[in-house]
């Protein structure tokens, strides 16, 4: 039995993406939870990002490689047909952030975020993409 399959990278990643859109629709009253919106949004791109791969023949020693540079699994799905009208710049531009861990401990450090309403727009079509190859509407 495998230890992962795309099935287990989508199930988590539409996981991940519901708890975002769930952080996202409410309003902050003492805390503000955009640090882990971001954290949540990325990390559930880069499981659709490797569930797409995994689904278009990479290998778990290939996705590992990637680690979660979300640019590189950007470009690599690119290259495996990953459609250009999928937009993802904002993805990529949280790539440096949230590969470096820097969504998961705080750190003293000036940070770039792309606008969360975009990035949450390009994640989900993203993954209604990938998971409309899965699970075709007919």
């Amino acid at each position: 039995m495998k230890d992962q399959d795309d099935a287990t990278f989508l199930s988590l990643s539409s996981e991940y993406l519901e708890a975002a859109i769930a952080l996202h629709e409410t309003p902050p009253m003492r805390v503000n939870y955009s640090a882990i919106t971001f954290f949540l949004l990325g990390h559930a791109a880069e499981l659709i990002l490797k569930g797409f791969l995994y689904m278009s023949g990479s290998g778990m020693a290939d996705l590992k490689k990637c680690g979660h540079d979300l640019a590189a699994l950007v470009d690599k799905a690119r290259l495996a047909g990953l459609p250009t009208d999928v937009e993802l710049s904002n993805v990529k531009a949280l790539s440096l952030t949230y590969a470096s861990k820097g969504l998961e401990y705080r750190k003293n450090l000036a940070a770039e975020y792309p606008c969360r309403d975009v990035l949450l727009h390009e994640v989900k079509a993203l993954s209604n993409y990938v998971l409309s190859r899965v699970w075709p509407v007919t």
